[in-house]
């Protein structure tokens, strides 16, 4: 079976058995003439959904031949076929691998006129009299990949790996073999290890005596098996365990993938079969089944179906690359689910915008109130659903690009009129469903110089591609309706008594390194002559906590930390931690922080709350927002953001939040890869529109 987003071939039978019976199709209560339906899927495979079932969800057809199928937006192969219990007509159609970190796939069905049609006729194969030779010899891939484990240190395209191998446990793995004896078997296995040391694993099939399998190394390793046709049976069980050799400590092992090939002559029996073949021509004498045979070139759209009859003789001239799957009758997947594309979504403005919020549907009401303030303010605003988005631009599936595309297509439709974007929702490097995928924003994922990859919503800020910043953008990374109102209400409570300056700028130093202090005293020391400042040495363990609760409980505050720092915490003391912050003190109005250190941005971690996300949705206190990283960086890199942001700051010529970070991001050169690590990973977690108490012009 082949599941992997680079293959075509799929192995239904080893699917089943590891997603699982799939969902009923989705029924809603719906306006008649719907015209699109998005049909989602669970992993890579051949798909059917009855036109009953359509037509029941809304979709108002004519004309059956008018029927059109698309995948990111461009037409995709599918065909109808005769159900020959109910002559309810199937569409069926193959279903790509998933990508990124989804687990479902989305294709969109649509009852729309289109002069680009996908579907394709299925045809009757060539049935010789006789066949004048042995059956053609097949080879029959099995490709089993689950995305399970996140790691963002390994390198290649996929950072996604199944699971750790253990010395202490062992990995099982159960595959169907052919049902009868094959010519010759191969298995390999695609491991990766972060260590460059000796590595070894032992591999065994159906509890046979294992084989030890070693390499010395960091990074992938693709490792051969052999197995002897005996011990090859109809139903196998694959056992693989971590090793060490020359009894060393066992190193970190992760499986990625288990591919097993055999070789044996093609017979179309009651199971699902993917192979390829070398011969000029496919012969298959007598298929015992009703069922349908599939011929695909991978990485193309090309694809012919054969309603194979049984007791039918089969002959066809085989192309280069071509891929067949036969399906018999009755084993063609059921989708996830249906839903209905509503009609009417307005993507694009009406006139100008100066503020776009990006933000799922069931966080719009909560937004209502900052909205409107900003209206007030003089920012023509808007607000978009990411499904709008995907719907409009990539075929309904969930992706970063496809927002990234939008903001860029609004940009120049109104050229030099966007200045702010403010997304709202969380994400997460797990493996996520539609459903969940559509209820958070997505960011991209980038390589670092330190630490492998991140996350970054710098794409969405650089219009142009000159790698600066052409946008303010922030992110409030809420997962529920509760977070969100904590943060509004204190955004709003904040505004309504600016004052014209800050009430004091603080500097707080980790005393893990004389370099903080230096850099701290630095920062502070320029901005003396116009602003109260407090320079926060913590020298003594002892009055840690209390030292740093008081400057967050100072209202109207710019609080600045230079040392180190983890997604929990800043020190490796445990200066501030996510945990601590239920102890800190209520503030009229929570400060503005900018935190020069590593990683207390990184809020796509599914168990871990970053401290960003900590103090920002913490109520009556905490933040009100944070320029945080999601990376690890240079101290002396960091350096020449916070020189930048406190030119701004004596400067006092700006007075919205995005507008003073955006502006010293543009000072920085992006040539040099450790500065573009500052650009990138540095993320604003609040409002870029969020009015500073600095020089305030007057607003309406």
């Amino acid at each position: 079976m082949i599941f992997h987003k680079n293959h075509v071939g799929v192995f239904i039978s080893l699917i089943i058995l590891l997603v699982g019976c799939q969902s009923p199709v989705l029924k809603q209560s719906l306006q008649d003439n719907i015209s699109q339906l998005r049909i989602i899927v669970g992993a890579e495979g051949f798909y059917q959904v009855s036109f009953n079932e359509l037509t029941e969800l809304g979709l108002k057809v004519d004309d059956i031949n008018e029927l059109n199928l698309n995948y990111l937006g461009h037409p995709h192969p599918f065909w109808v076929e005769e159900n020959p219990t109910t002559h309810d007509p199937l569409i069926r159609f193959y279903a790509p691998s998933p990508e990124n970190n989804l687990s479902e796939n989305l294709l969109i069905l649509s009852a729309l006129a289109t002069d680009s049609h996908s579907r394709i006729i299925s045809k009757t194969s060539g049935s010789p009299n006789a066949i004048s030779q042995d059956l053609s010899i097949g080879i029959f891939n099995l490709h089993a990949e689950q995305q399970s484990i996140y790691l963002p240190q390994s390198t290649g395209d996929d950072r996604w790996l199944w699971t750790q191998l253990l010395p202490e446990q062992n990995f099982e793995f159960f595959f169907n073999g052919p049902k009868t004896s094959p010519d010759e078997i191969s298995i390999k296995i695609q491991l990766w290890s972060p260590t460059n040391s000796d590595h070894s694993i032992s591999v065994s099939i159906n509890n046979q005596e294992p084989d030890t399998l070693g390499w010395k190394g960091e990074g992938w390793q693709t490792l051969d098996f052999s197995v002897d046709l005996k011990d090859f049976l109809e139903n196998n069980l694959l056992t693989i365990q971590s090793g060490s050799l020359n009894d060393d400590f066992p190193q970190k092992i992760y499986l990625d993938w288990i591919e097993i090939q055999y070789v044996q002559p093609i017979n179309l029996i009651d199971q699902i079969q993917t192979f390829t073949t070398n011969a000029n021509q496919l012969w298959v004498e007598a298929v015992l089944i009703n069922g349908s045979l599939i011929t695909q070139v991978p990485g193309t759209n090309k694809t012919e179906v054969y309603e194979i009859q049984k007791g039918q003789n089969i002959g066809l001239i085989n192309k280069p690359d071509t891929t067949y799957t036969w399906i018999p009758q009755g084993q063609f997947s059921s989708v996830t689910s249906i839903q209905p594309v509503l009609n009417g979504a307005q993507v694009f403005p009406s006139q100008p915008v100066d503020y776009l919020v990006i933000a799922p549907q069931a966080f719009h009401q909560t937004l209502q109130p900052l909205l409107s303030k900003r209206e007030q303010q003089g920012l023509k605003t808007y607000i978009l659903t990411p499904q709008q988005i995907y719907d409009h631009l990539n075929g309904g599936v969930p992706s970063p690009d496809s927002i990234r595309d939008h903001i860029n297509h609004l940009s120049e439709r109104y050229p030099d009129r966007l200045q702010y974007l403010l997304l709202i929702g969380d994400y997460s490097y797990e493996i996520l469903d539609y459903q969940q995928s559509i209820e958070l924003i997505p960011s991209f994922f980038i390589d670092t110089s330190f630490g492998g990859q991140t996350i970054s919503d710098f794409p969405f800020a650089d219009l142009d591609g000159d790698s600066l910043p052409d946008l303010a953008v922030g992110r409030i990374p809420a997962s529920t309706k509760e977070e969100l109102a904590v943060w509004v209400e204190k955004i709003l409570k904040y505004e309504e008594k600016l004052p014209s300056e800050w009430n004091k700028i603080i500097a707080i130093s980790d005393p893990q390194d004389e370099v903080f202090t230096d850099t701290a005293q630095d920062f502070i020391l320029p901005l003396q002559n116009q602003y109260q400042t407090l320079m926060i040495n913590l020298s003594s363990k002892l009055d840690t906590s209390s030292t740093i609760m008081n400057a967050f409980s100072e209202p109207y505050s710019l609080l600045t930390y230079f040392g180190h720092g983890s997604i929990e915490m800043w020190g490796k003391d445990q200066l501030l931690s996510a945990q601590e912050l239920k102890g800190l003190p209520p503030s009229s109005a929570p400060p503005v922080v900018f935190s020069f250190s590593c990683l207390n941005g990184y809020f796509v971690h599914p168990q871990k709350t970053s401290l960003a996300e900590g103090l920002l949705f913490h109520p009556d206190g905490g933040a009100i927002a944070l320029l945080a990283p999601t990376g690890q960086t240079l101290q002396e890199n960091q350096i020449a953001l916070s020189n930048q942001i406190n030119s701004g700051l004596q400067l006092a010529n700006t007075y919205r939040l995005g507008n003073l970070i955006t502006s010293a991001m543009r000072e920085i050169y992006p040539g040099k890869s450790l500065n573009t690590d500052i650009l990138h990973t540095f993320l604003l977690f609040g409002d870029p529109a969020m009015i500073l108490p600095k020089t305030i012009p007057e607003i309406d």
